[in-house]
C-alpha cells in the first residue's frame, strides 16, 4: 500500500521544531505498522496535494489550510478513511494539526511525530 507526503513537509513549517525530520518520522511510523500488521507500506513521490480528501492519494499532510484545520479539529492528528459498504478500504489520509507543535527530537511539551503517526 502506498502513501505520499505533501510536498510542503519539512522542518521549514512554522509548527515543526527546527532540526526535526518529519519525513523520516512518518516513514518510521509506517515501518512500525508494517512490522505489526504484515502490510507492506511504500512511500511514493511527494505530492502537490495539500488538503485531505477522497482524491486517489493516500496523503500525509501538515499543510496549514482551511480544509485541513476543519478536518483535524482540535486533535493533534487525525486519520480519515474512505471505504465502501463492505468495508473495502479505498483511501486513507493523515492530517497533522497545523495549530500544534511537532518534533522528531526530544522537546518538552511538543508532540512527537513518529509516536503520533504510529498510534
Amino acid at each position: 500500500m502506498g502513501y505520499r507526503l505533501s510536498n510542503s513537509t519539512s522542518d521549514n513549517l512554522s509548527n515543526i521544531v527546527d532540526g526535526s525530520d518529519p519525513a523520516a518520522a512518518i516513514d518510521a511510523a509506517f515501518a512500525e505498522w508494517s512490522n505489526h500488521c504484515g502490510i507492506a507500506f511504500a512511500r511514493g513521490s511527494d505530492s502537490t496535494v495539500q488538503n485531505v480528501g477522497y482524491d486517489g492519494v493516500n496523503l500525509v499532510t501538515f499543510a496549514n489550510t482551511a480544509a485541513n484545520r476543519a478536518a483535524v479539529g482540535s486533535a493533534g492528528a487525525r486519520t480519515l478513511f474512505w471505504h465502501n459498504a463492505l468495508n473495502n478500504l479505498f483511501e486513507a489520509d493523515i492530517i497533522f494539526n497545523p495549530d500544534v507543535w511537532f518534533s522528531t527530537i526530544e522537546t518538552p511539551d511538543v508532540l512527537d511525530i513518529e509516536a503520533l503517526a504510529a498510534h
